[in-house]
């Protein structure tokens, strides 16, 4: 695995952001960002250089610009993820986001994050308490995620689903208000 610190983890983070973001070439990429802009990539891309500048002395002089245009694309694009917190190969569904990541919760590789998704802590009392989403999953249009969850790899959370203060199993489904984890393989539901 890169490290995020240096030049080559960055290019490889930024590399794999716009593979999962991004089904065409970086030509076409350009010409369509150019007349119809993407505040998503342009989003994370910014948030890997300020990750890399952050981290890494040589880059701190880029720190103040990549900042400036990370929070410039948080607002347009009404995404909230802060530094460090998500893992590559990130694809935000949709360039309008409302998406909020706690700067503490921690969220594995290739996972995809749709409109009305949030992360975070399940109240004030509980603040340490953040959940750990693992690699490969999909956050549906409005799934929330709260509290000290252990979400496990090649997960699905289904749409307005509520998970709260529960561990996830590997290649699972996961439904309904309060949540229920249905299992991908067997097809039946567990408790």
């Amino acid at each position: 695995m890169e490290d995020k610190a240096t030049w080559k983890g960055m290019r490889a983070s930024i590399a794999a952001d716009f593979k999962h973001n991004y089904a065409y070439s970086w030509l076409k990429f350009l010409l369509a960002d150019f007349f119809f802009p993407n505040y998503r990539f342009r989003f994370l891309f910014w948030l890997r250089v300020a990750e890399m500048a952050q981290r890494n002395r040589r880059f701190r002089w880029l720190y103040p610009l990549a900042a400036i245009c990370y929070h410039h694309y948080s607002q347009k694009g009404n995404i909230e993820i802060s530094f460090h917190s998500v893992g590559k190969g990130v694809k935000i569904q949709h360039t309008a986001g409302y998406i909020i990541v706690h700067s503490e919760a921690r969220i594995g590789d290739n996972v995809h994050l749709s409109p009305g998704v949030i992360v975070g802590i399940s109240s004030l009392h509980r603040r340490h308490e953040l959940p750990v989403i693992g690699d490969d999953c999909y956050l549906a249009p409005n799934a929330k995620v709260f509290g000290k969850c252990h979400i496990g790899h090649r997960v699905v959370i289904a749409t307005d689903t509520v998970v709260r203060d529960m561990d996830v199993p590997d290649d699972a489904i996961v439904v309904g208000t309060p949540a229920k984890v249905m299992l991908k393989e067997r097809g039946k539901r567990s408790t």
